[in-house]
């Protein structure tokens, strides 16, 4: 077994030894009891939903019926339920009989599952795949204004339009200092005059009297110049401004860099090429699926490959360190990158960084990946 198979398996049968115990823990923290087998891993954003060997749990936005599962045939190969046996319901858990006879658990209706491709406890390869799998999880709570969304810098707290907020270092606890000019440009996150403190949250009175939210004593502010969902400009700005960020995106390698393209942010290598993944089935436009094949099996079918396309390999890199969603994979005798599970391709024709020409060549079967984390979606069709 190579040793990082080692290390990954030594990791989760030490997280199987600590689960039930950490299981009651998070029960207590999320204010929800779990049953046996199941657990609440902390994040800054809230709880992550895994099984008793600590990996985590999926919903699909295919399963429309409370607690019936659409995930059948080829698709359990990918997507494995998590297994009820005798198991009985209670609360938001609940267990229903599959179509195959056999039982599963699910979360508030939600059928739950574990995904193939997750390699190590901590790994959520799965999310966003097919743009129909989420992780299972239960956030923290925020008020009614406030909202978490997925930015560049991670997981960050927003208004209900999903502009950024931000806090800033001259506040001092539960007293915000942006008046006048400042607070044109840094707008307060207003709070309802009935609203309560709670928890983490609490309502500051501001200079003239109105009232304002803050987050772990910050009060928080949007930025004037941020004019869209998941814009980020004001972090850091002055060196004093910084993003409400509850939980930082995985870390990534050396060699990934950041562009700027008509479709956003965009991951490149350190040559400044965009980076593409190939498309699971169910996205393809070409060619089709081949008949009998799995759509939620990104490599059914077969490669495949224009020849513009290069497959990213270590020898390309110089780097065999894999990092949070990054890791390799052996193909065709080489060492090829991944990102989540699936591999990494550049394109011969992508000559500047930004450059988008292995998506608007006319092959929709690969995809850039967004410095969110999320596949790109609308550009060029």
């Amino acid at each position: 077994m190579p040793a990082r198979d080692r290390s990954r398996f030594d990791i989760i049968l030490g997280v199987a030894l600590l689960a039930a115990t950490m299981a009651g823990s998070a029960a207590a923290q999320t204010g929800e009891s779990a049953p046996a087998g199941i657990a609440f891993q902390q994040r800054g954003d809230g709880w992550v939903l895994t099984n008793a060997q600590g990996m985590t749990l999926y919903t699909t936005l295919r399963d429309v019926e409370p607690d019936k599962s659409s995930c059948n045939v080829g698709c359990v190969q990918l997507w494995p339920p998590l297994a009820a046996a005798d198991a009985q319901g209670v609360g938001d858990w609940s267990v229903f009989t599959r179509a195959d006879g056999t039982r599963q658990w699910a979360f508030r209706g939600k059928p739950l599952y574990t995904y193939q491709r997750d390699q190590a406890t901590g790994d959520g390869f799965g999310e966003d795949v097919g743009r129909v799998w989420r992780v299972a999880f239960k956030p923290i709570a925020t008020p009614p204004e406030v909202q978490i969304f997925k930015t560049s810098l991670g997981q960050v707290l927003t208004d209900a339009k999903g502009l950024t907020l931000y806090t800033s270092d001259k506040d001092s606890a539960g007293k915000p200092v942006c008046n006048d000019q400042c607070a044109r440009e840094w707008k307060p996150v207003m709070a309802p005059w009935s609203a309560a403190s709670k928890g983490d949250w609490s309502v500051v009175t501001r200079i003239d009297g109105s009232k304002q939210w803050a987050f772990k004593g910050k009060p928080l502010y949007r930025y004037s110049d941020d004019a869209r969902a998941g814009s980020v400009l004001g972090h850091d700005k002055a060196g004093t401004w910084h993003a409400a960020v509850l939980q930082p995106p995985p870390p990534n390698p050396s060699w990934v860099k950041i562009a700027q393209s008509d479709a956003g942010e965009l991951y490149v290598d350190a040559r400044g090429r965009t980076l593409y993944q190939r498309e699971p089935p169910r996205q393809r436009r070409i060619p089709p699926p081949a008949a009998g094949t799995d759509d939620d099996d990104p490599f059914a079918g077969g490669l495949r490959l224009l020849p513009d396309f290069e497959p990213l390999t270590v020898a390309i890199t110089g780097d065999s360190k894999p990092v949070g969603n990054w890791s390799m994979v052996e193909h065709e005798g080489m060492k090829q990158w991944a990102y989540k599970g699936l591999m990494l391709y550049t394109n011969a024709r992508d000559v500047k960084p930004g450059d988008l020409y292995g998506f608007r060549g006319g092959d929709r079967t690969f995809h850039t990946i967004m410095a969110s984390g999320e596949p790109m979606q609308g550009t060029g069709q």
